[in-house]
């Protein structure tokens, strides 16, 4: 053997380069790496111990942990388990697992808790439902019994067909525990009954946590125990760093934001009724001086029906925010004054220097109850200049999405204003949510000179204008010096004359815009005219002539 591998730093290294880090919330080794680590650790007594290591440092599942038993002491079975998927609702399903036949001696743990001893990351699913409640009448949580993994540093608990309190027999005063996930946990979706003292005690070992991820599915439960149970979790992460969790009552919230550890918090809820508790009707009495903690660098404040007045709110509840990068988005289309508000609560309650990340906006819904007559859509759901230039106080934005229902109603001169404040931007998208129609733009294209010029850094850039009669490249400015670094660019529904001309313009402006794949404008005019057919007697009912011709003059600039 070469005597490099007699080094030991260096054998882990090989090992680990074969088990790189999976993106999956549990970081899962695949079964061919696994067979590999396996049978390096057979291949001599030198090499068998790193390669343990590795190979049981991510675990997905309890069941290896028993079949290291003796063979007569477990069986496999198929388990019969209720799922409570938020996409599917209540299914039964099954699963294979492993259960104990018969009582285990002391001795005959000796195996099962050295390999356990290894895993560093454990992921509890349905398939433990047995084994977690088998284990805990041999490891009972509070007794002097050690846990059975107890140099476990990341724990993703997705089962909710048991208690919460059994996650206990993974818990102790000296573990290493810093990373915890409880996904889901369907609180409302099973007949367990939930006692909020009993969680309370448990959250006291959460305290030496780093990353906690709660995800309550709240369907089918009343409200305000979804909020208590959120907020009960959370007193005791005096030492997190990361944070994500359902809409909490506002005394936990602003406690979170004054962690002097927090670095990233994620507030997220589904479906959250209009007369919440401590929430509605908003009030002045909600909005507070206090300083939230200077390591606060994310907030994301994210629902499937989230009301945009409880994000006003929410960051009304502290002022003088340092924040880096700020993320707000729901389902719930809102009118322009509601818009307008969260606007004004962002640009008075941030730091102008910190905030460089700033995502703010409507995703589509298919629900039916957000049908919006097209008229009161643009009229009262299209983002204006006053509305948009709330925002041109901070200097050090790099990347801006904003996503709106009908899109940005905005004026010339608020564009190119937008180009002087935003000068470091690196990605610009101000689109429609696509509800319907969207507010027909009004800005022409020779605003693009504007951002050739200020914005030198930008890559990406997603703004619906109208680029009938763009200036011709002999009519610019002589001492223009190109901008080299956009990438990509989008027009939305924009109305278009003299694709060549428009090509050329362009390509004198950002000479490393690619136009056969860096220009692209409305995906629903790709679907509504791309395959449309003259001769065809069909004509669909939202056909319209005009943009017809328009989407077709777009597939020109590329060629000019």
């Amino acid at each position: 053997m070469h005597y490099c591998l007699r080094i030991p730093e260096i054998r882990s290294a090989v090992f680990w380069q074969l088990a790189p880090d999976s993106s999956g919330i549990e970081g899962w080794i695949p079964p061919d790496v696994r067979r590999d680590l396996a049978a390096l650790a057979r291949t001599c007594k030198a090499f068998s111990d790193g390669a343990l290591d590795v190979l049981w440092s991510r675990q997905t599942t309890l069941v290896p942990f028993m079949k290291c038993l003796p063979p007569d002491a477990w069986e496999a079975f198929e388990d019969e388990v209720v799922s409570a998927d938020p996409a599917e609702g209540i299914e039964a399903i099954t699963v294979g697992s492993v259960r104990l036949t018969r009582p285990i001696e002391h001795e005959e743990w000796r195996r099962p808790l050295a390999y356990a001893f290894r895993v560093r990351n454990l992921l509890i699913d349905f398939k433990d439902r047995v084994p977690v409640s088998q284990l805990l009448g041999y490891f009972p949580p509070g007794s002097d019994t050690k846990i059975p993994f107890p140099r476990i540093m990341s724990l993703t608990w997705a089962v909710h067909t048991m208690s919460l309190l059994d996650i206990r027999l993974f818990l102790s005063p000296s573990s290493y525990l810093r990373e915890l996930r409880l996904r889901p946990l369907a609180f409302g979706r099973t007949s367990l009954a939930w006692d909020l003292e009993a969680l309370s005690r448990l959250a006291v070992e959460f305290q030496e946590l780093r990353i906690l991820d709660i995800f309550v599915f709240s369907e089918g439960m009343d409200y305000a125990l979804y909020q208590k149970i959120n907020s009960t979790l959370v007193t005791h992460v005096d030492q997190v760093k990361q944070l994500r969790v359902g809409l909490l009552d506002l005394p936990s919230f602003q406690h979170l934001t004054r962690l002097p550890s927090l670095h990233n918090l994620e507030v997220h809820s589904s479906v959250v009724p209009l007369d919440i508790v401590g929430w509605f009707p908003p009030t002045r009495t909600t909005i507070s001086r206090t300083l939230p903690a200077a390591s606060l660098r994310r907030l994301s404040l994210d629902g499937l029906d989230l009301p945009y007045f409880l994000a006003t709110q929410l960051l009304e509840s502290a002022t003088g925010w340092a924040l880096a990068d700020l993320d707000i988005a729901n389902w719930r289309a809102e009118p322009r004054e509601n818009m307008k508000r969260l606007h004004s609560a962002i640009s008075t309650r941030i730091q102008a220097e910190t905030l460089q990340s700033l995502r703010v906006g409507h995703v589509e819904s298919d629900s039916e109850g957000y049908e919006i007559d097209e008229g009161e859509l643009i009229e009262r759901y299209a983002i204006d200049s006053d509305t948009l230039s709330l925002l041109f106080c901070f200097p050090n934005l790099e990347t801006v999405a904003l996503t709106a229902p009908a899109g940005f109603a905005l004026n010339t001169r608020t564009v190119q204003e937008l180009t002087t404040a935003w000068t470091k931007l690196t990605k610009l998208s101000l689109t429609s949510s696509s509800y319907g129609d969207c507010h027909r733009p009004t800005v022409r294209g020779r605003v693009l000179m504007a951002f050739a010029q200020n914005c030198r850094a930008l890559q990406t850039l997603d703004i619906a204008l109208d680029m009938r009669g763009t200036p011709p490249v002999a009519l610019s400015r002589r001492s223009f010096s190109a901008q080299t670094t956009l990438a990509r660019i989008a027009f939305g529904p924009a109305p278009i004359s003299q694709p060549r001309e428009i090509a050329r313009y362009l390509a004198y402006l950002f000479p490393n815009l690619n136009h056969n794949t860096g220009i692209s404008v409305s995906e629903d005019w790709d679907e509504l005219y791309g395959d449309y057919d003259e001769t065809s007697r069909d004509t669909p009912d939202d056909f319209d002539e005009e943009e017809c011709e328009w989407f077709w003059a777009w597939q020109e600039v590329p060629s000019g």
